[in-house]
């Protein structure tokens, strides 16, 4: 169970067996210290800002150095030890086996050897170790996002019309992670799952937001309980809020489009570059229409659909069929505080 654990932290766990070690969790306070432990003892890791490789010519010239160090002769003393001195520590030390002088004369260049070789593979192997755990979470992250995004299609696929979830402009659901309770109303996440998370977002390690909340709690909310509702919905996520044509307001419709961006991890809008935290705002991985994931360094390509701002410029509704905006959960798709010219909403 140890080894599940440290798999479910580093985020190589499938979706079945990631739920699995949450069920288990659940049950087991002995379990959840565990978890506490371990991640304890990788959050040193976090500190490495950058995944980064060894220094060029590294282990040549550590072994260079252990080679220096064993032939250096001052290490050894190969002199002869006085009859006296030997009688004097045989009396200190009765019992010690004949041999122990030999080991004595050699233990300092043994134990730099063994220190240097040991700085050298900690120093080779902590950057192994951060980069595999960082590749670690873009896989698992992808494959959520994969199994979300196979999620919305089915729903698509599930009206005459082929919309995904509708993102209303004005009310309680008027918010872009309103996708994951429509999907839950309709039986394709379990009530009782937890939040669409990516395994690198702070989301996945607060147990007590791991819940979407229902349309019906939703409707019944206001003030802050709503925000925090609202927030939480749609996890560590973003998702295409529609599009305005000819002044009317309307969802996304399924087209299968390769570079339509369907969802992705969530953008911080306040920094820039506009990266999220998913993972350490070097990258996102986005879900396009047709379902596939790409982990993407620089959303904003000139000539490419920019997924985070429509064209525009704005992080708000498309102003074309093809211009997809994902947003994080929280936000609608017009800023309250923004004046528009009147919108009508098309009949959903």
């Amino acid at each position: 169970m140890r080894e599940d654990l440290l798999g479910y932290l580093l985020g190589a766990l499938d979706a079945d067996e990631q739920r699995r070690i949450e069920t288990e969790l659940a049950r087991s306070a002995e379990l959840r210290s565990e978890l506490r432990r371990l991640r304890e003892s990788l959050e040193p890791l976090d500190s490495l800002a950058e995944p980064f490789e060894p220094p060029a010519g590294l282990a040549e010239r550590v072994c260079a150095s252990v080679s220096r160090w064993t032939e250096d002769s001052d290490l050894r003393d190969d002199r002869p030890v006085p009859s006296s001195v030997i009688a004097a520590r045989s009396r200190a030390a009765s019992g010690r086996a004949p041999g122990d002088l030999a080991y004595r004369s050699t233990s300092l260049s043994d134990a730099v050897v063994l220190a240097l070789v040991g700085l050298a593979a900690f120093t080779l192997f902590l950057p192994a170790l951060a980069n595999s755990r960082y590749a670690a979470r873009i896989t698992a992250c992808q494959n959520n996002l994969r199994l979300l995004g196979m999620h919305l299609i089915d729903y698509s696929c599930r009206r005459s019309d082929g919309q995904f979830p509708f993102v209303p402009i004005a009310g309680n659901r008027s918010f872009a992670g309103i996708y994951a309770p429509v999907l839950v109303e309709n039986e394709l996440i379990p009530a009782d799952g937890s939040l669409p998370a990516c395994p690198g977002s702070d989301i996945a390690g607060q147990s007590d937001r791991r819940r979407i909340p229902t349309l019906g709690e939703i409707d019944s909310a206001d003030g802050l309980w709503l925000t925090r509702l609202q927030e939480q919905a749609g996890g560590s996520y973003a998702y295409s809020i529609g599009f305005v044509e000819n002044g009317c307001f309307q969802a996304v419709h399924n087209r299968g489009r390769s570079q339509f961006a369907l969802l992705a991890d969530a953008p911080s809008m306040d920094v820039p570059g506009q990266m999220g935290a998913n993972h350490g705002m070097r990258g996102m991985n986005v879900c396009y229409e047709d379902g596939h994931v790409v982990f993407v360094t620089n959303p904003h390509v000139q000539g490419a659909d920019d997924p985070l701002r429509n064209r525009l410029g704005f992080a708000e509704v498309g102003v074309a069929p093809d211009d997809s905006v994902v947003l994080s959960s929280g936000m609608r798709p017009i800023p309250p505080n923004r004046f528009v010219p009147l919108i009508r909403l098309r009949s959903q």
